[in-house]
């Protein structure tokens, strides 16, 4: 009776143990998940000054049209940048935290936001300033879209081979549930499935694949 008690209580001490490492597990990746959620915060307010000073001479160089163009472009480029290397991160943080701070979800809507705006920037840069670029939404899931990693990667693929002659912005399609822009596009470009690509206005429904890509760049910019 007295090796099975003792037994017993090894094995209570032995739970409470495992269960107290475990919840202290969590905890500590809850905490690593809230200092890279801090640390994105930092990048993305950094980014938000130059969109927001990137906006304020769009409507000044109203004023000053004949030196529009060129301010347009070198600002344009040097955002866009930024944006892309936050997005990255952002994917990245996503991919890859399997225990999510929650206030990632306000900062992923507040990215999305500074992308569209970007998306729409871009519209207006290449309409009157005749640039020859192409703008990609790419509409995606996280939630089930077998085809996503495969889209994505030839996605890459493209901005690696053309580089400022390919503007992607990608956007959670299941973020048109709580953001009205997304919403908006998703029902403009009907969107109903994932992957979709709309490229310079263009809707592409499914697995667009690098090749099939390269085609679109071809006919569109009259390359090759």
């Amino acid at each position: 009776m007295v090796k099975r008690k003792i037994s017993l209580e090894i094995y209570i001490i032995a739970g409470i143990i495992t269960i107290s490492v475990l919840i202290a597990g969590v905890y500590f990746g809850l905490f690593l998940s809230g200092e890279k959620v801090k640390f994105l915060e930092s990048e993305l307010a950094r980014v938000r000054i130059s969109g927001d000073d990137a906006t304020l001479q769009f409507v000044l160089l109203n004023f000053f049209p004949n030196e529009s163009c060129s301010i347009l472009e070198e600002r344009f480029y040097e955002i866009q940048m930024k944006t892309a290397k936050l997005g990255s991160k952002v994917e990245e943080y996503e991919r890859t935290e399997k225990i999510k701070a929650p206030e990632f979800y306000e900062l992923k809507k507040a990215y999305t936001i500074i992308l569209l705006n970007y998306w729409y920037y871009a519209k207006k840069l290449k309409e009157e300033c005749n640039q020859t670029f192409l703008t990609i939404l790419y509409f995606y899931s996280n939630v089930y879209c077998p085809d996503c990693p495969k889209q994505g990667a030839a996605l890459g693929y493209i901005k690696e081979k053309y580089r400022e002659k390919a503007m992607i912005f990608s956007l959670d399609f299941d973020l048109g549930k709580e953001l009205g822009s997304v919403k908006l596009l998703r029902l403009g470009y009907n969107v109903t499935i994932v992957p979709t690509l709309v490229v310079d206005d263009e809707r592409y429904e499914g697995l667009v694949t690098a090749d099939e890509l390269e085609k679109i760049f071809y006919s569109k910019l009259a390359i090759g």
